[in-house]
C-alpha cells in the first residue's frame, strides 16, 4: 500500500534531487540506528514526505552530513542526521508496515508471516516509543477490516478511513499546524488507499480479497472491459482526491523545502497515478 506518494525525477533540479535523497536517506538511517538493519524495509517515498513537510511545518532545524551507505558503502552519501523528529517518524514508519504485514496475512498471504516473526522485537520497540501513534494506526486498521469484512460498497467511506488515519498521524507528528496541512494530509492518505486498490485490483479480483472498486462495481472478467465501463469514475475518485490535496497544499506558506514538496504535490502524484491507470507497475517501498 505504500510507494505511491513520490517526486517526478524528471522535474526534480541536481540541488532538489540531491535534498530529497539526503531525506529518504536519512529516514533510512534513522530506523537503522533506532530497530536494525531488516527494519530498513520500512523506509517508504510516503514516509519521506512525511519526514520533508513535518520539518518544514514545524520549520525543525535540517542538519547535513555525509555518510557510508550499506547499499554503496565505498562511498559517502548526503543525508539528513538523525534527531528527534526523525525518530518519530522511524517509529511510525516500522507501526504502518507492522499493521500492514497484520493485513496481508489476514488477507491470505503466508510469506509475510516470517516477516512478521522476525520484526516482533523491533514493533514493540516503536509501540513503547510512540504509543499514541500505535494506537491510531490499530485503531484505523480494524476499522478497515470491519469494512472490508462487510464488502463495503460506497468507495467514499473506505478510502475515509485510511485518510483520517493519515491525518491524525500527521496531527500527532505536527501538533498546532493550520488545518490546510491536515487537509493536505487526509486527501493524501484517501490518495494512497484509492491509487492502491486500482493498482491491486486484477490481484484482487484473482485472490477473492475485498477491493473497494470490485465491491461497487461488481463483475470483474479482464482488467481492459473493467476499465472501459468504469475507469472514469475510478479516474474521478483518484484525481478529484489529487486535486484537493493540492488545493490545500496551495492555500499555505513553507519554510524550508516549497520546491521539493510542490514536485510531490503538483507533478509526483499525478504521475504515479497515471502510470498506474496505464497499467505500469511502480515499484512499492
Amino acid at each position: 500500500m505504500f510507494g505511491y506518494v513520490v517526486v517526478d525525477k524528471e522535474k526534480l533540479t541536481p540541488q532538489e534531487n540531491a535534498l530529497y535523497r539526503a531525506f529518504y536517506c536519512g529516514v533510512c538511517k534513522t530506523v537503522k540506528q533506532e530497530y536494525g538493519n531488516l527494519t530498513r524495509v520500512c523506509t517508504t517515498y510516503d514516509i519521506t514526505f512525511l519526514s520533508i513537510l513535518s520539518h518544514d511545518c514545524l520549520n525543525y532545524p535540517v542538519q547535513l552530513t555525509n555518510e557510508n551507505c550499506i547499499a554503496n558503502p565505498f562511498q559517502k552519501k548526503l543525508i539528513v542526521k538523525d534527531n528527534p523528529l526523525m525518530r518519530k517518524i522511524s517509529a511510525i514508519a516500522v507501526l504502518l508496515v507492522y499493521y500492514k504485514l497484520q493485513d496481508d496475512i489476514i488477507d491470505g498471504k503466508k510469506s509475510r508471516k516470517i516477516l512478521n516473526t522476525l520484526f516482533s522485537k523491533q514493533v514493540k520497540k516503536a509501540q513503547f516509543i510512540f504509543p499514541e501513534a500505535d494506537e491510531i494506526i490499530d485503531s484505523y486498521y480494524q476499522k478497515l477490516r470491519a469494512m472490508e469484512k462487510e464488502n463495503e460498497k460506497i468507495i467514499d467511506k473506505v478510502s475515509d478511513c485510511f485518510g483520517s488515519m493519515l491525518k491524525e498521524l500527521f496531527t500527532l507528528v505536527i501538533p498546532s499546524c493550520d488545518e490546510n496541512v491536515y487537509s493536505l494530509a487526509y486527501n493524501v492518505g484517501k490518495y494512497i488507499y484509492l491509487i492502491d486498490a486500482v493498482d491491486d485490483i486484477e490481484d484482487d479480483a484473482k485472490s477473492g480479497n475485498y477491493n473497494p472498486f470490485l465491491a461497487s462495481y461488481g463483475k470483474f472478467e479482464n482488467r481492459a472491459d473493467f476499465f472501459e465501463k468504469h475507469g472514469k469514475e475510478m479516474e474521478f475518485s483518484v484525481y478529484g482526491t489529487i486535486n484537493k490535496a493540492v488545493c490545500a497544499f496551495n492555500d499555505r506558506s513553507y519554510n524550508q523545502s516549497y520546491l521539493l514538496l510542490k514536485n510531490i504535490m503538483h507533478h509526483g502524484l499525478k504521475r504515479r497515478a497515471d502510470d498506474v491507470f496505464a497499467g505500469r507497475k511502480p515499484q512499492k517501498i
